[in-house]
């Protein structure tokens, strides 16, 4: 997803022509191998095998993706159990990491194969999770709270999209890298687990829009 978000950037924000921004991405993308050469070596050496980052992605894509997940969360023995990749005692019958990551995969593949509709279900309540107006959380379920956390971010939320309005079409290309983080984020978290906490990077982004609404109609006001 970075090199379409750096491709982006310089092309519709930048405005550089499409070769121009190609080199942009290639040069990030050279820059990005150097940095991580010395971790690829380091996996290399541990695992005996290239891992681009680590091998949790089998793990969080099976959590979100069971028989037993109903909710997009993942919470340890409501949403999810590794109990069938334990012994009696309770030791994990993986021999390696790299074996666990596959098999965590396939498993959660072989699970959105079979259970589409209930893939589909599952993505709507993580969608909903994710933007939710308050915390997931029994602890967090009172009605004060959800008063306090509803009344501070409904209004960023409306704000924000109203702001789309009063921005003019021709400089509506310019949020196209904020739109794509947006949706890369949210999607990441659709497949795999959902909570508002992975909403955070996004909220930023809203709060600046929602005081760009707000600023241009004090400013009517005032005038």
């Amino acid at each position: 997803f970075h090199p379409i978000l750096i491709f982006s950037f310089f092309y519709f924000v930048e405005k550089r022509k499409f070769f121009k921004s190609a080199n942009f991405t290639i040069f990030f993308i050279i820059i990005y191998s150097f940095i991580m050469t010395p971790w690829w070596i380091h996996n290399y050496i541990k695992y005996d095998a290239f891992v681009r980052t680590n091998l949790s992605m089998g793990e969080i894509l099976y959590i979100g993706n069971n028989k037993l997940n109903k909710t997009g969360g993942g919470i340890s023995g409501e949403d999810f159990t590794f109990q069938n990749f334990e012994d009696e005692f309770g030791r994990s019958l993986f021999s390696d990491p790299i074996e666990k990551d596959k098999i965590l995969l396939n498993e959660a593949l072989k699970f959105i194969y079979e259970n589409p509709i209930n893939f589909l279900n599952l993505s709507y309540k993580k969608f909903v999770r994710f933007w939710r107006l308050y915390p997931y959380a029994k602890d967090y379920s009172s009605t004060l709270y959800k008063s306090i956390s509803i009344g501070s971010l409904l209004p960023i939320y409306i704000f924000s999209i109203l702001s789309l309005f009063y921005i003019k079409t021709k400089n509506l290309k310019k949020f196209i890298p904020i739109f794509l983080f947006i949706f890369f984020l949210n999607f990441v978290h659709i497949v795999s687990i959902s909570s508002i906490r992975y909403r955070f990077p996004v909220e930023p982004f809203l709060l600046m829009m929602a005081g760009y609404f707000i600023y241009l109609n004090l400013k009517k006001i005032i005038k």
